[in-house]
């Protein structure tokens, strides 16, 4: 009995020493944190139902998408997660992967958490200034000298300018719907007769009204609720 009892240990300690990966007990694949948000959001990637984690690998840092599975990795959306990583060295990239492929070495820990927010990174690539500016079919006048301006931050506040006024408030996004908390405004006089006055109340009731968005690099469209009135912005 002794012997077939020590026969079995031998077996569960090299059993427990064994990966799912036999590349991750190599010392030259370095082990990662890697936070994962607590839902998907949409993204180019059919293969995975256009969903993507959204991933960081700091607390500090603006959460990223990630257009695969973690490889060993059991998602439950709701939850937060603190993760040891170590990416795939054979990993081959396709056409809808990521740069990288992560496989989970250990969770660290599960924690219920509110939605997190994904701001694009075309968003905050800059300064937008307004082009257009419709109601309807119609176009509100915009002058070209004196834009409105919109310079959208990484920790989820905005600066900007009527053109006449400079503004901040925080903003905040969930797929493409983008909304404004109320907005901070400095409260110079705009003169009636540069058309300035009337340009800052349009842009401001548009604004303030905003429902979704669509950005790329050069564009950025803002419409309100119902999509009658609209905001498009180029760099």
């Amino acid at each position: 009995m002794k012997p077939s009892y020590l026969t079995g240990l031998a077996i569960l300690v090299f059993l427990a020493g064994c990966s799912l990966f036999p590349w991750q007990q190599e010392t030259s694949v370095p082990i990662q944190t890697l936070f994962v948000g607590s839902n998907m959001v949409s993204c180019d990637n059919p293969l995975r139902q256009n969903l993507c984690l959204l991933v960081k690998h700091k607390l500090e840092d603006s959460w990223q998408l990630y257009s695969s599975a973690i490889m060993g990795f059991d998602y439950t959306p709701g939850f937060v997660y603190e993760l040891e990583v170590q990416y795939d060295p054979g990993y081959v990239k396709d056409k809808y992967g990521p740069d990288i492929q992560w496989v989970l070495y250990r969770v660290v820990s599960k924690k219920q958490g509110e939605r997190s927010q994904f701001i694009p990174r075309e968003l905050v690539d800059g300064v937008w200034k307004l082009q257009q500016m419709m109601d309807s079919s119609v176009t509100l006048p915009v002058d070209s000298k004196t834009p409105p301006t919109l310079l959208f931050q990484s920790d989820g506040h905005i600066d900007g300018s009527t053109g006449c006024n400079r503004f901040n408030s925080a903003f905040s996004i969930s797929d493409d719907q983008l909304t404004f908390d109320s907005i901070s405004m400095t409260k110079k006089m705009c003169p009636k007769e540069t058309g300035l006055l009337v340009q800052e109340q349009n842009f401001l009731s548009i604004l303030n009204n905003s429902e979704h968005f669509t950005v790329t690099k050069d564009d950025l469209q803002i419409f309100s609720a119902g999509g009658k009135k609209s905001l498009l912005f180029k760099h």
